[in-house]
């Protein structure tokens, strides 16, 4: 009971939902931090249950080909664990980015994987903050780049120039 305690405690700091997945029967049940993540107002406050079908048919379909490829190199024994980003839509219609990752963790005689565990992670508020800062980078690229006029970039502490758009290579020439 310890040990569960201390596992639910490490998810809850981390902010992780938990799945499990019935390679059989394609039945995967979700931790409630899964149904936060996914904005799901429903009652049930204990754990959600849902085929697969149900969970792939939320993910974004530019993401699709390259999450089944990750997920089946590892089902296949090709990778030791599954970890993937992706988009996923919520409940509320918006695209949620997740890092999924997980393992198999039970096999039949044969070495047929038939039980995957694994956690997610709500990556929406990085990914956003990445794009947002592509955007400034390619902005400020731009600015610089095509400038009218000569603009030299110098490293404060060395006096140095550091960088110089094309109109300031042309003049300096």
């Amino acid at each position: 009971r310890r040990s569960e305690e201390r596992l639910r405690y490490a998810l809850e700091a981390a902010s992780d939902g938990l799945w499990d997945w019935n390679l059989m029967t394609n039945r995967v049940v979700f931790s409630p931090r899964v149904r936060e993540i996914f904005n799901d107002a429903s009652d049930n406050e204990g754990v959600h249950a849902a085929h697969v079908r149900t969970w792939n048919s939320r993910i974004h379909p530019d993401d699709e080909p390259l999450r089944k490829e990750s997920l089946r190199a590892h089902l296949d024994g090709i990778t030791p664990a599954y970890e993937h980003e992706y988009r996923l839509r919520a409940d509320s219609g918006e695209w949620k980015w997740l890092f999924v990752r997980g393992r198999v963790t039970e096999h039949k005689e044969d070495g047929t994987p038939i039980r995957m565990i694994g956690t997610i992670t709500d990556i929406s508020e990085r990914k956003s903050a990445q794009n947002a800062l592509t955007r400034s980078e390619e902005n400020y690229r731009s600015l610089f780049e095509y400038a009218s006029d000569a603009v030299l970039l110098f490293d404060p502490t060395t006096g140095k120039v550091r960088g110089a758009n094309e109109k300031a290579q042309l003049l300096f020439e």
